[in-house]
């Protein structure tokens, strides 16, 4: 199960989390997307226990988040829409033997600059941002939710899906991240959280659940966001894994023992469109690859 861990602060918002799919302890794929680009201005994660939202495992859950909010237009519609489709699909996974575990958490994270704030939402059927609960939930989506003034001295740790344990106590890490983003800024806060997933990825495997990878997905999004003419584009470096502060919202591909000249990109969701692209680069000489999926997902 993903861990997804997010850092508010005045100045920007990251989201960093593993790409892993398990099952039955064993790590199938470590490069499954689960990460989508709303409108460049909030990221959006998911974590539970499915890869996909049809019998046939044909279309991503990330496909189907990113339809969902390709055609919304404010952060109350795209929570409402979300609540309202997850309750839809639980039910009709239910009816499928082969989707016994269906616990989701879909967390939302960005920057709000109609309200000043940077924000965290969380909607999931198995916990509350307080707790997680033995069960999930068929019926029910838990909504919990966090916000940090764009002007002020005030952080926020948030963790979201795999049990973060003593690792990840958010009452110590807190306080360690804010120092550090203050001090080294927002790759150097990056870097500590990746350090943080993969303690999590160490506890795991010796465990043997080995449900949390070491690769992370790294989204940062900066509170001063300059959206370019659909709000979509984030810049990623293939020079280096580093993401950067700036006025454009970027991911990096960090990649455990080595750096990979890859970049898998979040899937985009904006102005009713979903697409994809990855980029890999050595140096000036770069490859860009671009998808649009029509007709977007979320059915």
């Amino acid at each position: 199960m993903t861990l997804i861990q997010v850092l508010l602060t005045p100045e920007f918002v990251l989201q960093v989390s593993d790409r892993r799919l398990s099952a039955g302890g064993e790590a199938r794929d470590d490069s499954y997307n689960k990460a989508v680009s709303w409108c460049g201005m909030v990221s959006v994660a998911f974590t539970g226990g499915f890869a996909h939202v049809d019998y046939r495992c044909e279309e991503p859950v990330t496909e189907w988040i990113a339809g969902v909010l390709a055609s919304a237009i404010t952060l109350k519609d795209g929570a409402d829409a979300l609540e309202e489709r997850m309750k839809e699909l639980m039910a009709r996974l239910s009816k499928w033997r082969k989707y016994r575990d269906r616990r989701l958490t879909i967390v939302m994270a960005g920057i709000a600059p109609d309200y000043g704030t940077a924000f965290f939402r969380g909607l999931s059927n198995f916990e509350d941002g307080n707790q997680i609960f033995p069960n999930f939930s068929d019926t029910e989506v838990y909504r919990w939710g966090h916000e940090v003034p764009l002007h002020g001295n005030r952080t926020r740790y948030i963790t979201a899906g795999a049990s973060p344990g003593s690792e990840l106590d958010r009452s110590v890490v807190g306080p360690k991240l804010a120092t550090v983003s203050q001090v080294g800024g927002v790759n150097n806060a990056a870097r500590y959280m990746v350090r943080l997933q993969r303690r999590v990825a160490e506890r795991e495997r010796k465990k043997g659940t080995n449900s949390v990878g070491e690769d992370a997905m790294v989204v940062s999004i900066p509170a001063n966001l300059k959206r370019d003419g659909h709000g979509m584009l984030l810049m990623s470096n293939t020079d280096s894994d580093a993401v950067h502060g700036g006025s454009t919202a970027n991911f990096s591909f960090v990649k455990a023992g080595s750096f990979s000249k890859d970049r898998f990109a979040p899937r985009l969701a904006c102005d009713g469109r979903v697409s994809e692209f990855s980029a890999w680069g050595d140096g000036d000489n770069q490859v860009i690859t671009f998808r649009g999926i029509d007709p977007p997902a979320g059915r």
